[in-house]
């Protein structure tokens, strides 16, 4: 187990070898594959981050000579996620598996010169066999335990259902299972959601830190306060995925407003969540048939303590939180497993799976009379003593065990003329005789195989518990679900109580109006930081700010684009006053940086990522730029800076923010309108 995270972070793979028989003297033990790890494939605890999910995606191209279709499927095995997609827009997919951040990308190796970015340690190649559409179509179908794909809006999706049927195959040959928790299988609508690409990511430090490894200059560590792993794997995604229609986040706003109002009920629900396990988890392993008793007894109390969350709720709730609570309280699964493990599951079970003593007293009378066995049945001894006694007539005669002979009667010499004839004799002492009976022997021979007996007999019945919760898991993972969405709109709540946040406003006009805005992470890190405003109306679309270094125009520039990207997740934010109006996308290019593996240099990597913005962004878009044309000499990069201006202003019309060191710029804003310094 130590050494497993490491070897397949590797990029290799760990095949567990198991004994399928019991070994036997004079025979061969026989040994076969019980399990497959891979990166994308794990479920283990100590192999995963409790913050991100551990996506396993399959790729496969329709190429129909017109175009090319990308049919995407992706699956996180130990929450039981699971989601396709298809687009013919390769940058768009590209965009997509990188947020992923995919653990392993399976792929047929006829296509994987079609897929040129990926990294090659994250892949494996597969068959091409596993993508046939009829292998593909009829491995969903015995998955999801349908007759049609109808009912997941996916039967359409040729492309999509060709990779999902190579993912589950993968997914089947590498856990040996069922896979009783992927019973569910959804579209991924990313035009729901803001693209943000890989440039937008980095530069903005949402998840990760630019440079080094403190994680403390991230958005998402200044974020996240949640009581849960399933919260914070939720919270990670709301980052990447900013809503871009009003009533998702106008739901998450009020939400939030009701945590921000109350701070007592906040601290009692927050409290409440942390005694919540990560259900998610724990039924991923239970759908793959690795959960052990534990894993169940922290699922039961996890149950109880979302009963008890759901007790501190007021009648009137905002919408958002009145359906999360609902589809809480009306899901019937969760008694019944809580119902189900209490009866079943020993309190204070072992880690272990292989030493008994997981099954409760008095649930399966076999298990109470092994373990009655096991510690020398003393009842049974007392009842045969007693029985005996009375059928010989000798009030004296005891039964007894020693290491040597094992169980045995025992009857002094003044009463052997009592002795039954099927008493059989094993020893003659000086006082006393020492006997034997076939029903004597057979307890015996039962109290020493009680041990392994039980063992076996408690493991049947905890696989048998396993199975029936892995029933359900669908409904479970639900709930899972419902408490991560709490949990994140209560961390909303309580960081804006804490830190001093406010809720946006949604203008009808396109507008971005910040009063008194402040950096969230820089805030956190320094001492002291100065709030400044910015203000985007009809008048004005693209802001030049000019400066010497040091003098906060990243910082500032950067606050922009967090702060937009902050309310557009549904969080408040660290400000005075925010009026905005929705963006489509946020753009930037910030910083320096080459990527000497594929022979670009800064200005090449300059150039393209500047490319990329100029012919993606709209009207409705947000853009940031910091110093674009420093790359090459002044006078072209005065040339390139100025042709950018013209054309966002121009063409675009987007709102932007444009820092330089170009002064000669500072011209343009005389020449138009929309262009202030």
């Amino acid at each position: 187990d130590n050494y497993l995270p490491r070897i397949v972070k590797a990029g290799l793979k760990v095949v567990l070898v198991d004994q399928l028989t019991d070994p036997r003297p004079g025979e061969l033990v026989e040994r076969g594959v019980s399990k497959i790890y891979s990166a994308g494939t794990l479920t283990e605890e100590n192999t995963l981050s409790e913050e991100t999910n551990n996506y396993l995606a399959s790729i496969y191209i329709k190429d129909d000579k017109k175009q090319k279709l990308l049919g995407i499927a992706f699956a996180d095995v130990s929450t039981g996620k699971m989601q396709v997609f298809e687009s013919t827009n390769a940058n768009l997919v590209r965009t997509e598996l990188e947020k992923l951040s995919a653990a392993e990308i399976i792929i047929a190796k006829s296509q994987l010169a079609d897929v040129k970015t990926l990294d090659p340690q994250n892949v494996t190649i597969r068959p091409a066999s596993d993508y046939s559409p009829d292998i593909a179509h009829r491995l969903c179908l015995e998955q999801l335990g349908v007759d049609t794909l109808k009912g997941f809006g996916i039967d359409e999706m040729g492309a999509a259902i060709s990779a999902l049927g190579a993912l589950i195959n993968y997914l089947k040959e590498c856990q040996r299972t069922g896979l009783e928790h992927l019973k569910q299988v959804g579209i991924y609508h990313f035009d729901d959601y803001m693209h943000l690409d890989s440039a937008t990511i980095r530069n903005l430090e949402l998840v990760f830190p630019s440079s080094g490894s403190d994680m403390r200059t991230t958005v998402y560590h200044n974020l996240n306060l949640c009581q849960t792993n399933m919260g914070k794997r939720k919270l990670y995604d709301w980052l990447l995925r900013p809503c871009i229609t009003p009533a998702p986040l106008q739901a998450r706003w009020d939400a939030a407003e009701l945590f921000f109002g109350d701070s007592i009920f906040t601290d009692k629900v927050r409290q409440q969540l942390g005694q919540i396990a990560d259900i998610e988890r724990i039924v991923g392993r239970i759908g793959v048939g690795s959960a052990n008793a534990k894993e169940l007894i922290a699922l039961r109390d996890s149950l109880i303590s979302m009963q008890e969350l759901l007790q501190l709720f007021p009648e009137k709730l905002p919408e958002r939180v009145k359906t999360l609570e609902a589809e809480l309280r009306e899901n019937k699964s969760l008694q019944t497993v809580k119902n189900l493990v209490t009866e079943t599951i020993h309190p204070e079970p072992p880690i272990s799976l292989t030493e008994g003593g997981i099954i409760n007293p008095g649930y399966n009378p076999e298990v109470d009379e092994l373990r009655d066995l096991k510690k020398g049945g003393k009842n049974k001894l007392a009842e045969i003593q007693a029985r005996e006694a009375a059928r010989t007539g000798i009030s004296s005669l005891k039964v007894a065990y020693n290491k040597v002979f094992g169980y045995y009667i025992e009857v002094t010499h003044t009463h052997i003329d009592k002795v039954p004839a099927d008493y059989i004799r094993k020893q003659t002492l000086t006082n006393d005789e020492r006997y034997i009976t076939q029903e004597l022997k057979e307890w015996e021979d039962k109290v020493l195989s009680a041990e392994e007996k039980l063992v076996r007999l408690e493991y049947e019945i905890f696989v048998g518990i396993r199975a029936r919760v892995a029933e359900v898991a669908t409904e479970l993972l639900q709930a899972g679900d419902n408490v991560a969405e709490l949990d994140v709109l209560s961390n909303f709540g309580y960081l804006a109580k804490q830190y001093n946040y406010i809720k946006p406003a949604l203008s009808r006009q396109v507008k971005l109006e910040i009063k008194n805005g402040r950096h969230l992470v820089v805030e956190r890190l320094q001492d002291e930081f100065t709030p400044n405003d910015v203000t985007f109306d009809a008048g004005t679309g693209l802001i030049l700010l000019t400066g010497p270094n040091m003098s906060g125009k990243s910082t500032y520039i950067r606050q922009i684009a967090l702060l937009t990207l902050l309310a557009q997740i549904g969080c408040f934010v660290p400000a005075d006053q925010m009026e905005f109006s929705l963006v489509d996308r946020i753009f930037t290019r910030v910083g320096a940086a080459d990527n000497l593996s594929r022979g670009e240099s800064t200005f090449m990597v300059e150039m393209y990522e500047t490319a990329n913005i100029l012919n993606n962004a709209t009207k409705d878009s947000l853009i940031i730029l910091d110093e674009v044309g420093r790359g090459t000499s002044t006078y072209d990069g005065v040339a390139i800076a100025w042709s950018i201006v013209e054309f966002i202003d121009k063409e675009l019309q987007a709102k932007t923010l444009f820092a330089t060191h170009y002064h000669e710029l500072v011209a343009l804003a005389d020449k138009h309108p929309h262009i202030k310094n």
